[in-house]
Protein backbone atom coordinates (compact mmCIF):
# COMPACT_ATOMS: atom_id res chain seq x y z
CA UNK A 1 0.00 0.00 0.00
CA UNK A 2 1.26 3.47 -0.89
CA UNK A 3 0.05 6.66 0.79
CA UNK A 4 0.93 9.92 -0.96
CA UNK A 5 3.14 12.31 1.00
CA UNK A 6 1.98 15.64 2.38
CA UNK A 7 -1.76 14.98 2.24
CA UNK A 8 -4.33 15.94 4.84
CA UNK A 9 -5.71 12.40 4.65
CA UNK A 10 -2.37 10.93 5.77
CA UNK A 11 -2.01 13.63 8.40
CA UNK A 12 -5.39 12.76 9.85
CA UNK A 13 -4.64 9.01 9.78
CA UNK A 14 -1.38 9.59 11.62
CA UNK A 15 -3.01 11.90 14.11
CA UNK A 16 -5.62 9.25 14.89
CA UNK A 17 -3.00 6.49 15.01
CA UNK A 18 -1.02 8.44 17.61
CA UNK A 19 -4.04 8.96 19.87
CA UNK A 20 -3.71 7.34 23.30
CA UNK A 21 -0.20 6.19 22.41
CA UNK A 22 3.00 6.35 24.45
CA UNK A 23 3.82 10.02 25.06
CA UNK A 24 7.56 9.70 24.54
CA UNK A 25 7.18 7.57 21.41
CA UNK A 26 4.76 10.05 19.85
CA UNK A 27 7.05 13.01 20.54
CA UNK A 28 10.08 11.20 19.09
CA UNK A 29 8.22 10.11 15.95
CA UNK A 30 6.93 13.64 15.40
CA UNK A 31 10.44 15.00 15.86
CA UNK A 32 11.83 12.54 13.30
CA UNK A 33 9.18 13.64 10.80
CA UNK A 34 10.17 17.29 11.25
CA UNK A 35 13.89 16.56 10.90
CA UNK A 36 13.29 14.55 7.74
CA UNK A 37 11.11 17.30 6.29
CA UNK A 38 13.85 19.86 6.91
CA UNK A 39 16.52 17.40 5.67
CA UNK A 40 18.45 17.51 8.93
CA UNK A 41 20.18 14.32 10.15
CA UNK A 42 18.03 12.50 12.73
CA UNK A 43 20.29 11.30 15.58
CA UNK A 44 19.36 8.51 18.00
CA UNK A 45 21.02 5.69 19.97
CA UNK A 46 20.69 1.92 20.09
CA UNK A 47 22.37 0.28 23.11
CA UNK A 48 24.06 -3.08 22.54
CA UNK A 49 23.02 -5.35 25.41
CA UNK A 50 23.61 -9.12 25.55
CA UNK A 51 24.70 -9.03 21.93
CA UNK A 52 21.51 -7.36 20.66
CA UNK A 53 20.85 -3.82 19.46
CA UNK A 54 17.88 -2.65 21.48
CA UNK A 55 15.10 -0.13 21.14
CA UNK A 56 15.85 2.56 23.72
CA UNK A 57 12.23 2.86 24.86
CA UNK A 58 11.09 -0.77 25.13
CA UNK A 59 14.55 -2.36 25.58
CA UNK A 60 13.47 -5.04 23.12
CA UNK A 61 15.86 -6.22 20.38
CA UNK A 62 15.45 -4.05 17.29
CA UNK A 63 15.23 -7.17 15.11
CA UNK A 64 12.03 -8.23 16.94
CA UNK A 65 10.13 -5.37 15.30
CA UNK A 66 11.06 -6.33 11.74
CA UNK A 67 9.08 -8.35 9.23
CA UNK A 68 10.94 -11.01 7.26
CA UNK A 69 8.20 -12.39 5.01
CA UNK A 70 8.76 -10.14 1.97
CA UNK A 71 11.83 -9.94 -0.24
CA UNK A 72 12.59 -6.46 1.10
CA UNK A 73 12.12 -7.59 4.68
CA UNK A 74 14.50 -10.55 4.29
CA UNK A 75 17.23 -8.54 2.57
CA UNK A 76 17.09 -5.71 5.08
CA UNK A 77 17.04 -8.08 8.05
CA UNK A 78 20.25 -9.69 6.77
CA UNK A 79 21.82 -6.24 6.51
CA UNK A 80 20.68 -5.29 10.02
CA UNK A 81 22.16 -8.50 11.44
CA UNK A 82 25.44 -7.73 9.66
CA UNK A 83 25.54 -4.37 11.43
CA UNK A 84 24.73 -6.02 14.76
CA UNK A 85 27.48 -8.63 14.29
CA UNK A 86 29.95 -5.87 13.33
CA UNK A 87 29.00 -3.83 16.40
CA UNK A 88 29.59 -6.85 18.63
CA UNK A 89 32.91 -7.64 16.99
CA UNK A 90 34.49 -4.18 16.75
CA UNK A 91 35.34 -1.56 19.37
CA UNK A 92 35.21 1.42 17.00
CA UNK A 93 34.17 2.24 13.48
CA UNK A 94 31.26 3.49 11.44
CA UNK A 95 28.77 1.75 9.17
CA UNK A 96 26.95 3.24 6.19
CA UNK A 97 23.64 1.56 5.32
CA UNK A 98 22.12 2.76 2.05
CA UNK A 99 18.44 2.31 1.29
CA UNK A 100 17.87 2.92 -2.46
CA UNK A 101 14.38 3.62 -3.84
CA UNK A 102 11.95 0.69 -3.74
CA UNK A 103 8.57 0.88 -5.45
CA UNK A 104 5.71 1.38 -3.04
CA UNK A 105 8.00 1.76 -0.03
CA UNK A 106 10.87 4.19 -0.62
CA UNK A 107 10.37 6.99 -3.13
CA UNK A 108 13.88 8.36 -2.55
CA UNK A 109 17.05 7.10 -0.93
CA UNK A 110 18.02 7.35 2.70
CA UNK A 111 21.22 6.42 4.48
CA UNK A 112 21.96 5.59 8.11
CA UNK A 113 25.36 6.31 9.60
CA UNK A 114 26.06 4.22 12.72
CA UNK A 115 29.08 4.87 14.92
CA UNK A 116 30.27 2.56 17.70
CA UNK A 117 30.84 4.32 21.02
CA UNK A 118 30.53 3.99 24.78
CA UNK A 119 27.75 5.88 26.59
CA UNK A 120 26.34 5.51 30.10
CA UNK A 121 28.45 2.39 30.64
CA UNK A 122 27.07 0.66 27.54
CA UNK A 123 28.44 -0.05 24.12
CA UNK A 124 26.09 1.72 21.74
CA UNK A 125 25.48 2.75 18.17
CA UNK A 126 24.99 6.44 17.53
CA UNK A 127 22.80 6.46 14.42
CA UNK A 128 21.99 9.30 12.09
CA UNK A 129 19.23 8.81 9.51
CA UNK A 130 19.75 11.13 6.54
CA UNK A 131 17.27 11.62 3.73
CA UNK A 132 18.73 12.21 0.27
CA UNK A 133 17.27 13.20 -3.07
CA UNK A 134 18.96 10.36 -4.93
CA UNK A 135 16.88 8.42 -7.40
CA UNK A 136 17.96 4.98 -8.61
CA UNK A 137 20.23 6.30 -11.39
CA UNK A 138 21.93 8.68 -8.96
CA UNK A 139 22.58 5.84 -6.51
CA UNK A 140 24.19 3.75 -9.27
CA UNK A 141 26.36 6.69 -10.34
CA UNK A 142 27.40 7.80 -6.86
CA UNK A 143 28.37 4.33 -5.62
CA UNK A 144 29.75 3.16 -8.97
CA UNK A 145 27.77 -0.05 -8.83
CA UNK A 146 25.52 -1.92 -11.22
CA UNK A 147 23.49 -3.56 -8.48
CA UNK A 148 21.05 -1.57 -6.39
CA UNK A 149 20.16 -4.69 -4.44
CA UNK A 150 23.76 -5.47 -3.43
CA UNK A 151 23.98 -1.96 -2.04
CA UNK A 152 20.74 -2.49 -0.11
CA UNK A 153 21.92 -5.84 1.24
CA UNK A 154 25.49 -5.05 2.28
CA UNK A 155 26.26 -2.16 4.67
CA UNK A 156 29.62 -0.45 4.20
CA UNK A 157 31.95 -0.55 7.20
CA UNK A 158 34.39 2.32 7.67
CA UNK A 159 37.51 2.40 9.85
CA UNK A 160 38.23 5.56 11.90
CA UNK A 161 41.18 6.35 9.61
CA UNK A 162 38.71 6.76 6.72
CA UNK A 163 36.22 9.05 8.50
CA UNK A 164 37.57 12.15 6.75
CA UNK A 165 37.10 10.55 3.33
CA UNK A 166 33.54 9.61 4.25
CA UNK A 167 32.73 13.19 5.30
CA UNK A 168 34.16 14.45 2.01
CA UNK A 169 31.99 11.94 0.15
CA UNK A 170 28.87 13.08 2.03
CA UNK A 171 29.72 16.73 1.45
CA UNK A 172 30.05 16.18 -2.31
CA UNK A 173 26.97 14.00 -2.72
CA UNK A 174 24.50 15.20 -0.08
CA UNK A 175 25.76 18.65 0.85
CA UNK A 176 28.33 20.41 3.00
CA UNK A 177 25.53 21.64 5.25
CA UNK A 178 24.71 18.09 6.37
CA UNK A 179 28.35 17.41 7.23
CA UNK A 180 28.55 20.69 9.15
CA UNK A 181 25.40 19.80 11.09
CA UNK A 182 26.95 16.48 12.13
CA UNK A 183 30.39 17.90 12.97
CA UNK A 184 29.00 20.79 15.02
CA UNK A 185 26.33 18.78 16.84
CA UNK A 186 23.65 21.01 15.31
CA UNK A 187 21.53 17.94 14.54
CA UNK A 188 21.35 17.11 18.27
CA UNK A 189 20.58 20.73 19.17
CA UNK A 190 17.82 20.89 16.55
CA UNK A 191 16.42 17.54 17.66
CA UNK A 192 16.19 18.69 21.27
CA UNK A 193 14.63 22.01 20.22
CA UNK A 194 11.99 20.30 18.09
CA UNK A 195 11.33 17.62 20.71
CA UNK A 196 10.40 20.29 23.26
CA UNK A 197 7.93 21.77 20.77
CA UNK A 198 6.45 18.35 20.00
CA UNK A 199 5.89 17.31 23.62
CA UNK A 200 2.74 19.44 24.17
CA UNK A 201 1.27 18.07 20.92
CA UNK A 202 2.21 14.53 21.91
CA UNK A 203 0.61 15.09 25.33
CA UNK A 204 -2.67 16.07 23.68
CA UNK A 205 -2.62 12.98 21.51
CA UNK A 206 -1.70 10.65 24.35
CA UNK A 207 -4.84 11.89 26.13
CA UNK A 208 -6.94 11.25 23.05
CA UNK A 209 -7.43 14.85 21.96
CA UNK A 210 -6.02 16.96 19.16
CA UNK A 211 -5.33 20.68 18.99
CA UNK A 212 -7.15 22.83 16.45
CA UNK A 213 -3.95 23.62 14.53
CA UNK A 214 -2.47 20.14 14.65
CA UNK A 215 -3.76 18.90 11.28
CA UNK A 216 -2.48 22.03 9.56
CA UNK A 217 0.94 21.46 11.09
CA UNK A 218 1.26 17.75 10.38
CA UNK A 219 0.12 17.95 6.76
CA UNK A 220 3.21 20.05 5.99
CA UNK A 221 5.54 17.26 7.07
CA UNK A 222 7.25 14.90 4.65
CA UNK A 223 5.78 11.63 5.90
CA UNK A 224 5.74 8.25 4.22
CA UNK A 225 3.76 5.22 5.24
CA UNK A 226 6.04 3.03 7.38
CA UNK A 227 6.43 -0.68 6.91
CA UNK A 228 8.09 -3.08 9.32
CA UNK A 229 11.06 -3.68 7.00
CA UNK A 230 14.35 -3.61 8.86
CA UNK A 231 15.63 -0.35 7.38
CA UNK A 232 12.45 1.47 8.39
CA UNK A 233 12.64 0.04 11.89
CA UNK A 234 16.37 0.74 12.21
CA UNK A 235 15.85 4.35 11.10
CA UNK A 236 13.41 4.87 13.99
CA UNK A 237 10.18 4.57 11.99
CA UNK A 238 8.34 1.94 13.98
CA UNK A 239 5.04 1.17 15.64
CA UNK A 240 2.86 2.61 12.90
CA UNK A 241 1.71 -0.11 10.49
CA UNK A 242 -0.04 0.58 7.20
CA UNK A 243 -2.56 -2.22 6.75
CA UNK A 244 -6.16 -3.15 5.99
CA UNK A 245 -8.22 -3.19 9.18
CA UNK A 246 -9.84 -6.63 9.61
CA UNK A 247 -12.89 -5.00 11.23
CA UNK A 248 -13.82 -2.05 8.99
CA UNK A 249 -11.89 -2.99 5.83
CA UNK A 250 -10.25 0.46 5.50
CA UNK A 251 -6.60 0.96 4.60
CA UNK A 252 -5.22 2.72 7.67
CA UNK A 253 -2.03 3.72 9.48
CA UNK A 254 -2.59 1.59 12.59
CA UNK A 255 -0.83 2.26 15.89
CA UNK A 256 0.78 -0.57 17.86
CA UNK A 257 1.20 -0.09 21.58
CA UNK A 258 0.48 -1.85 24.85
CA UNK A 259 0.38 -5.23 23.10
CA UNK A 260 -2.57 -4.13 20.94
CA UNK A 261 -3.01 -2.86 17.38
CA UNK A 262 -5.53 -0.01 17.11
CA UNK A 263 -7.51 1.09 14.06
CA UNK A 264 -7.80 4.91 13.78
CA UNK A 265 -10.99 4.64 11.69
CA UNK A 266 -13.32 2.28 13.54
CA UNK A 267 -11.48 2.52 16.90
CA UNK A 268 -11.46 -1.26 17.32
CA UNK A 269 -8.40 -3.12 18.52
CA UNK A 270 -6.98 -6.60 18.78
CA UNK A 271 -4.04 -8.29 20.44
CA UNK A 272 -0.84 -7.71 18.47
CA UNK A 273 1.80 -10.35 17.99
CA UNK A 274 4.88 -9.81 15.83
CA UNK A 275 3.85 -12.68 13.57
CA UNK A 276 0.58 -10.86 12.68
Amino acid sequence: MTIERNTLSLANDLIDSWRFGDLRRIAIELTSCVLETEQIPDPYYYPLIDGKLRDSITNRPVEDFCETETYLGKVEMDALLDIQDWANRESEGLSVWVSPPYKGVYSVSKIILSEILEKDGYKMLLNRAIKTNWDESEVLRIFKTQSIENLRRYPIFIKPSDYQNLMLFLSENIGAQVVDQIASGYDFEKRDEILKKMEPLARELSRGSRGSNFSNYVEKLDISCPTRSAFKVFSGEVRILCCVCPFCGNEVAAQIYGGMIHCPKCKKEKVWREEN
